[in-house]
């Protein structure tokens, strides 16, 4: 009896872990969230200020500044890429006969959209007259999502879309090319499945101290949802006050990360990898509670 009991118990926690298990990689490779980069917030100016080439007004990052940081770091041993840039609420675009207008969250870059955007389409630093637009964006100006070579306007610019983007809906993303520009906002190369969280935030701190970025937080850390509850296992899966610990600890760090000032996608990013993360956990969660259930009809 009792091991029909046991078996019973093993088969619904695994089934229940696998199906678990199996939508939130879903999850993952829906979004690709794994190859999100990090990324660095200006919240009080973000520059050192008595740097003279820490940008000149002090508040963000200019675009002068950002040439800078590209050619310092094109000379570096070990290069780190980034792309800065800046979101704009509630601006006007309009189709480009200009028979119809949407208001969208505008997203200036300086550099390339692999960075914050690591699926789909992929708008070149080097291209100045191409842009990205969301779906939502897409269906208001055009009355459908295949605008894919049209032509869009935001303010006095005209860009050719190159690609419709699924997530955020609503946004439009290019180039900026204005030399007096300023940038609050910087998201490195992803270096998820290659380098453990310490690493990365290590690489993100060389990366601040090489270009006096002192004044700019860790938005985030480019952790994968897998790797976020990897986080949580101890040394020793039967230290339960190691679970604790490091339980409150990722408690701690995610109360931090989400007072400081979110963008539309550092909001869409967050809602997939939280769906992930709980998938995830609930998987292991399954698969402890049928080891756990097991052990204790055993030993009895």
């Amino acid at each position: 009896m009792r091991r029909a009991i046991r078996w019973a118990v093993s088969a619904v926690c695994l089934i229940a872990a696998v199906l678990l298990g199996l939508a939130g990689s879903i999850a993952l490779k829906k979004e690709k969230l794994e190859g999100a980069g990090i990324t660095l917030v200006s919240l009080d100016g973000g520059m050192d200020s008595g740097n003279p080439t820490a940008g000149g007004s002090g508040k963000g990052v200019t675009a002068v500044k950002v040439q800078e940081m590209l050619e310092a770091e094109a000379g570096q041993e070990a290069p780190i890429g980034f792309t800065a840039w800046e979101e704009e609420t509630d601006k006007r675009i309009t189709d480009g006969e200009g028979l119809r207008s949407a208001d969208t969250t505008a997203i200036h870059l300086f550099g390339t959209s692999e960075y914050l955007l690591p699926y789909g389409k992929i708008l070149q630093a080097s291209d100045k007259e191409g842009c990205l637009i969301g779906e939502g964006s897409a269906r208001k100006l055009f009355g459908s999502s295949q605008a894919e070579g049209l032509t869009v306007c935001c303010g006095e610019q005209k860009f050719v879309i190159r690609g419709v983007i699924k997530e955020p809906e609503e946004v439009l993303i290019f180039q900026e090319t204005r030399r007096d520009a300023v940038f609050h906002r910087i998201t490195l190369e992803a270096a998820s499945g290659k380098m453990g969280k310490a690493k990365e935030l290590t690489a993100a701190e060389k990366f601040q101290n090489r270009h006096g970025l002192s004044g700019m937080e860790v938005l985030e850390t480019g952790e994968s949802p897998l790797q976020k509850v990897l986080s949580l296992v101890p040394g020793k899966w039967s230290d339960f006050a190691g679970w604790r610990t490091n339980l409150q600890q990722r408690r701690e760090e995610e109360q931090k990360r989400r007072k400081l000032p979110k963008s539309i996608l550092d909001v869409t990013a967050d809602r997939h990898k939280d769906t992930a993360f709980c998938l995830l956990a609930g998987s292991l969660s399954a698969l402890l509670l049928g080891m756990a259930v097991n052990i204790s009809i055993k030993n009895s």
